[in-house]
Formats: structure tokens, sequence, C-alpha cells
């Protein structure tokens, strides 16, 4: 978005308003994720064995739209970020700083407690995990390390569900804003 700021500021005195070039983005890097999705599973699919039975529809339809959902809210996250900055250095900058508490506070590399664990909800990918730990039931997974059932990992619906609607917020929570800073650049 910040690198075709000329051309948008073009267009706008022919009338484009913010939410059709959003949605024209949005639109067209959607497609490229829900393939890309396909892709990623269909070669995974050939080298693993995906467990059959989900929380609410066969898993490996339920991996694809936790794939695909997250996605598309880091999707809505870049161009937030695009349409927040000025320049494509200042939002290249920026990716590190949105990007490092996305690995961190998901929840993979240590356990998240008090204050880390609040600030884990506010990441996409903590509720990425949560939902793709719920599908492949991972609190029932035989591992090297005795480690005690994870509440948020539970093989329910409720889980599963909730963790969707996490990642869908989010998105549209980052949209909203991409879509904000767009229209108050008009003014």
């Amino acid at each position: 978005i910040c690198k075709e700021a000329p051309v948008l500021r073009r267009e706008r005195l022919a009338g484009l308003h913010a939410s059709a070039y959003l949605a024209s983005k949005f639109g067209v890097l959607s497609m490229l994720v829900l393939v890309q999705s396909a892709l990623l599973l269909g070669v995974l699919a050939i080298r693993m064995h995906f467990p059959s039975p989900g929380v609410v529809m066969p898993a490996p339809l339920e991996i694809y739209i936790t794939v695909a959902l997250s996605g598309i809210a880091g999707i809505s996250l870049g161009l937030c970020i695009s349409a927040a900055s000025s320049t494509p250095d200042k939002a290249t900058s920026l990716i590190p700083i949105v990007l490092v508490p996305q690995v961190l506070f998901a929840g993979v590399m240590f356990a998240l407690h008090h204050i880390t664990r609040v600030l884990s909800d506010l990441v996409t990918s903590r509720a990425a995990v949560d939902a793709l730990s719920a599908i492949v039931d991972l609190n029932r997974l035989d591992t090297p390390l005795p480690l005690p059932p994870e509440p948020d990992h539970a093989h329910t619906p409720a889980v599963l569900l909730a963790a969707w609607a996490m990642i869908a917020a989010q998105g549209l929570l980052f949209a909203a804003v991409a879509w904000w800073q767009l229209h108050r650049r008009r003014r």
C-alpha cells in the first residue's frame, strides 16, 4: 500500500474509496493464501499421515481452515503495517517488531504464565497453535517428557471454534485499522 501511495492518491481523485482499494488488495492476496495453503497441505499429505477424525469435521479440512484463516489474518496484519507506513522502508523495519511477538507468544517455545499468557492472546499465532493442537489432540500424543495436559489444547469444539473466532477477529481488526489508516489519509 505504501509503495503505491502516488497511484492511490491519483485514483482517489477519480473517486476510488479506501474500502474498494483495500478490498481489491485483500481479495487477490486472500486467493493466493487459499491456494498456497492447499498446496502446502497437499505436499505434506504426501509424506505425512493426517488424523482422520477432527473435532467437528475431518481433520485435514480443519487444518486447512486453520492455516488459511491464519494466512488471511497475516495478510490483514501486513496490509495494516503497509497502510500505517509512509514508505516501504518504514514498513519493512516494522516487520520484525510485529513478527517477533508472534513467535515468542505462540506458546510453543516455552510455557506462558501470568502477563505472558495475557499477551499471548493478542497474537494470531497463539490461536493458530491452539486450533492445530486441538485438531491433532496434542494432549493425548506420546511425548518423551511427561507434560501436563494443556486446557487450551483440548480436543473439543469449544477450543477449536474459539481459536478460529480469535484468528478471524484479529484479521478483521487489522483490516479495519488498515481501512482507517487509508481513510484518514484521504483528508
